[in-house]
């Protein structure tokens, strides 16, 4: 009785998840007959939603369980991801900016120097992400696995 049940509580999530896959896929029709940008930035942020989800993808919860739990899984993740943009924004800069002097940084840029009001504001955001119980990209596949008190935190 009970395998039949989860059965059909397994098929009716896959309906549903197939449902919602095309519904998604029409939106993003829909939105690319109006701007084809938005219509992949939104796609790929979907996928990038769902790959955050299913990998359970967080800083704080990285930090954590390598001091923890000594599981150093998520923060070779990290590492690695912060490697691959680190060498992407230096291809993307040395795009923008070929030959770079001393000191010299794009008008865009915004880089500011290191002070005493970094440090404090690094220092906030980490007692926000103890207080929340975990990073941004934690908080929010949180709330989209349904779980209400992610978005008061």
């Amino acid at each position: 009785m009970v395998n039949s049940l989860n059965k059909s509580k397994n098929s009716r999530q896959l309906i549903i998840g197939i449902f919602l896959v095309i519904l998604g896929l029409m939106f993003s029709f829909y939105v690319s007959s109006i701007n084809t940008s938005d219509a992949a930035i939104w796609l790929v942020a979907c996928a990038l939603g769902f790959t955050l989800q299913k990998s359970r993808f967080c800083f704080a919860s990285s930090f954590r369980d390598l001091f923890l739990f000594g599981s150093g899984q998520n923060m070779k993740g990290i590492l690695i991801a912060l490697a691959v943009s680190s060498i992407g924004f230096i291809g993307i800069l040395n795009w923008i900016l070929p030959n770079p002097l001393p000191g010299e940084f794009p008008s865009s840029a915004h880089v500011l120097p290191v002070g005493l009001s970094t440090i404090v504001a690094g220092i906030v955001f980490g007692v926000g992400m103890v207080v929340s119980g975990g990073c941004i990209s934690g908080t929010i596949y949180r709330i989209a696995e349904g779980y209400v008190a992610s978005i008061i935190t």
